[in-house]
């Protein structure tokens, strides 16, 4: 359950950095948090960092997530699943790259 969370907070952190396109630096909790839920993403892409395989990844978290989260963590995929996937495959080893990328760093 507190995985799930995680990765709502994470998506949600991710969600609102893209639509409000700031520039002021995130607090550190958002980067933690966002580099501990990309890790998880980035061993569960593995290898295999092809665009289908990476939204397949993604879906599996939100669908895993409870009722109350998988909506709106599936909101957050529809809106931003290519952002996410291009930055996956852009630093597919590196998830402090990609919170440094969605500015949650």
């Amino acid at each position: 359950m507190i995985k799930s969370i995680l990765i709502f907070c994470a998506l949600f952190a991710l969600w609102c950095q893209l639509c409000a396109s700031y520039k002021v630096k995130a607090p550190p909790v958002e980067c933690d948090t966002c580099k501990v839920i990309m890790r998880d993403i980035l061993h569960l892409v593995g290898t295999n960092t092809t665009t289908e395989h990476i939204e397949e990844v993604l879906e599996d978290v939100c669908s895993n997530l409870n009722r109350l989260l998988s909506p709106a963590c599936e909101h957050i995929l529809h809106e931003y699943e290519l952002e996410i996937v291009k930055e996956i495959q852009t630093h597919p080893n590196n998830a402090t790259a990609i919170c440094f990328d969605f500015k949650l760093c």
